[in-house]
C-alpha cells in the first residue's frame, strides 16, 4: 500500500505548528518576567528605605574589603543605560593615619549587554570627577594605602575589563614620603582613554599644570606633563611626553616592553636652562 507523502506532510504540520506556538508562548513568558523584575528592582529601587539599606551595605562591603572606613554620601542607578552615579566617596587610609586617602565629588560606571544568556558584558563608561588623592609614607615607611582583603587569586587586568571610554577630571594629587624626603602636589590632573576591543588597546592622554616637586630642602620644582599614549598587554607606546619645568624641557618617545621587567627604547630631546 502506497503512502501519500502531502498527507504525511499534512498530518505533520499541526504538531509542528503546535510546537512553534509553545516555544513563541514560552519567549513571550520569559520577556514578560525579564520586564516585570525591571519593574519590581526600578520600584523598590525609588523606596527611600531600600535606598538607603542599599547604600549602607555597600558601605559596608567596602570597608571590610579594603579593611578602612568607606563612605558614600548617594547613589543614583539609572535602569534604561544601565549606568550607575556615585556621589561624595570617601575612604579614610589606613591606620594609624585616618585622615581622607580618597574623595571623589562624582563618579559614573556604565555597563553594556552584549548577550544576556551567556552572560557577556563590558565596561562602557568610567567617569570620575575631582577626585583628590593623598598618599602619606611616614619616617618608619608605614603608609595610609589600606591592604586589600581578598578571597582568591583575581587575575584579572584593565585590558580584560576593555572600559571603552575613561575619564578622570579635575584631579589632585598630594603625595609626601617622609623616608625619601620626596613630596609632590598635582593640580588639574586629566586623563582619558578609550580601548579598541578587536586590537585589545588603550589610546590616551594624561596632562596636568603648575605640578610641584620637592626632593629634601631643594626648592620645589613646579613643571608640566602632558602624555599621549596608546597600550596594549605586552607593551606600552609613549607616542609623545613632554615633562617642563620653565625654559627646561624633556621630550621623549618611545616603547616600553614586558610590564614584568620593564625594558625601554626610548628617543629623547633634553633642552636644559642653567638658572
Amino acid at each position: 500500500m502506497d503512502r501519500d507523502p502531502n498527507s504525511a506532510q499534512n498530518q505533520a504540520s499541526p504538531s509542528r505548528r503546535l510546537w512553534l506556538r509553545i516555544v513563541g508562548w514560552a519567549a513571550a513568558g520569559v520577556v514578560l518576567l525579564l520586564l516585570l523584575l525591571v519593574v519590581s528592582v526600578a520600584l523598590l529601587l525609588r523606596s527611600d528605605r531600600v535606598h538607603a539599606y542599599l547604600l549602607h551595605a555597600a558601605e559596608r562591603q567596602a570597608s571590610a574589603r579594603l579593611g578602612t572606613r568607606v563612605s558614600l554620601e548617594n547613589f543614583t542607578l539609572h535602569l534604561s543605560t544601565l549606568t550607575l552615579d556615585l556621589y561624595g566617596l570617601t575612604i579614610d587610609g589606613a591606620p594609624p593615619y585616618p585622615q581622607p586617602l580618597l574623595q571623589v565629588q562624582h563618579a559614573t560606571i556604565g555597563v553594556r549587554i552584549v548577550s544576556v544568556l551567556h552572560r557577556e558584558w563590558y565596561l562602557d563608561t568610567l567617569r570620575i570627577d575631582q577626585p583628590v588623592v593623598r598618599v602619606y609614607t611616614g619616617a618608619d615607611g608605614s603608609s595610609n594605602l589600606p591592604t586589600l582583603k581578598t578571597s582568591g587569586t583575581s587575575h584579572t587586568s584593565v585590558f580584560d575589563l576593555g572600559i571603552r571610554h575613561a575619564r578622570l577630571t579635575g584631579g589632585e594629587i598630594d603625595y609626601n614620603n617622609r623616608k625619601s624626603a620626596l613630596a609632590a602636589n598635582l593640580r588639574d590632573v586629566d586623563f582619558h582613554a578609550t580601548f579598541n576591543a578587536p586590537l585589545h588597546k588603550y589610546s590616551g592622554r594624561l596632562h596636568y599644570r603648575h605640578g610641584l616637586l620637592q626632593m629634601g630642602a631643594w626648592r620645589p620644582i613646579e613643571h608640566d606633563l602632558d602624555v599621549r599614549f596608546s597600550a596594549t598587554p605586552e607593551r606600552l607606546h609613549l607616542q609623545r611626553m613632554v615633562l617642563s619645568a620653565g625654559a627646561s624641557s624633556l621630550t621623549l618617545a618611545g616603547q616600553l616592553q614586558n610590564y614584568s621587567r620593564p625594558q625601554l627604547q626610548a628617543n629623547y630631546r633634553l633642552v636644559a636652562s642653567g638658572a
